[in-house]
């Protein structure tokens, strides 16, 4: 089943994001619904249709909502979850999309998955990367 976006955030962030969502596009990892700003001038931006906030409320269905705005994501986050109704968890932000080497779908396999065990001291792996360099032999 194809994964349904819409992007919220047409501002200069959108467009920092626009080459990399366009190639997930492309690579068949989610296919883009349309953008979602208040700006309420004109029907398409960037070749897809452009929707205010408020016609999502029962009339779109989409599985996420990639936020493309560091600035206003809480608010955005806020609004959609009080005012709309959407389901904190299809809301996701943007930026993950910069992180080196990405992946959509392994991205959202863990996003749908609950997380047992959090840590703020968490060495991201650079523990055992470690162990196994100073166990290696010496020449």
């Amino acid at each position: 089943m194809e994964t349904k976006i819409l992007i919220w955030g047409t501002g200069k962030e959108f467009w920092e994001l626009y080459n990399v969502l366009m190639m997930n596009e492309e690579l068949g990892n989610f296919k883009i619904l349309g953008y979602v700003s208040r700006e309420t001038g004109g029907k398409r931006f960037a070749g897809k249709e452009l929707f205010h906030p408020d016609e999502l409320v029962g009339g779109i269905w989409f599985d996420y909502i990639i936020i493309a705005t560091s600035a206003y994501y809480k608010e955005i986050v806020s609004y959609g979850t009080s005012k709309l109704g959407i389901d904190r968890n299809k809301f996701i932000h943007g930026k993950v999309l910069k992180l080196p080497c990405f992946n959509w779908k392994k991205y959202i396999r863990m996003y749908r998955d609950p997380i047992s065990i959090i840590s703020e001291t968490c060495l991201g792996g650079v523990f055992p990367i470690r162990l196994a360099f100073l166990s290696a032999p010496r020449l």
